[in-house]
């Protein structure tokens, strides 16, 4: 999920294998008998301590050289109080459009799905 707070969207930095240390939107995998938006919503809970609102699908996006197909959401969340996970993250950040890490992020899909999310703005 992309979650959105006033403009700026949250990232959280990885604190697991692979790309220990660069930083992704929250995001996870499905659990069985869940759907692609309750993972999302359970994800962002789970590792940011987020409830969010999804408010809409940002697109699909591939990594087939490791078998990953990434279901990206918009979300936004009522207030900026995002915590560090317990297994998850290292640190978590929002960031302006104008400041995301770009050089730091931790796959193409994350870099893929924010420039498509910034593309899309107002």
């Amino acid at each position: 999920v992309i979650v959105e707070y006033e403009g700026c969207i949250l990232l959280q930095q990885r604190s697991q294998e692979p790309r220990r240390g660069r930083w992704a939107f929250p995001g996870g995998f499905l659990e069985i008998g869940e759907t692609p938006e309750q993972g999302a919503v359970r994800e962002a809970l789970e590792e940011v301590g987020l409830e969010v609102t999804l408010t809409g699908l940002q697109g699909v996006y591939a990594r087939p050289h490791v078998g990953i197909v990434l279901v990206v959401y918009q979300g936004s969340s009522t207030t900026r109080d995002a915590v560090v996970g317990d297994t998850e993250s290292l640190s978590v950040a929002w960031y302006d459009p104008d400041e995301i890490p770009w050089p730091d992020l931790a796959f193409e899909t994350t870099e893929q799905a924010l420039r498509d999310w910034i593309a899309r703005r107002p």
